[in-house]
């Protein structure tokens, strides 16, 4: 899958996060598959009353993953846990 865009979040001089854009010719469905592809076993039922969000929780790899349709694109958003020191 081609991104529209990547957008990357840098603080302290540390990767802090991403949002990716995909065009809206790819599903959410194709998308959420894709992600399930690598990281199933993290998904979580996190919003059953919205089934265009998506997210999965890897607290042993240390990051999360948000899946959006917006109504110009399908956004991925990439958040690493970092320690709150």
């Amino acid at each position: 899958m081609e991104p529209i865009s990547i957008l990357t979040d840098v603080k302290s001089g540390k990767f802090a996060g991403a949002t990716v854009y995909y065009p809206k010719s790819i599903s959410f469905d194709k998308a959420r598959e894709s992600i399930n592809k690598k990281y199933k076993q993290y998904e979580s039922k996190f919003s059953p009353d919205n089934p265009k969000m998506g997210l999965w929780r890897a607290s042993d790899r240390r990051f999360a993953i948000q899946l959006t349709e917006t109504d110009e694109a399908i956004q991925v958003i990439y958040l690493p846990f970092t320690d709150s020191k």
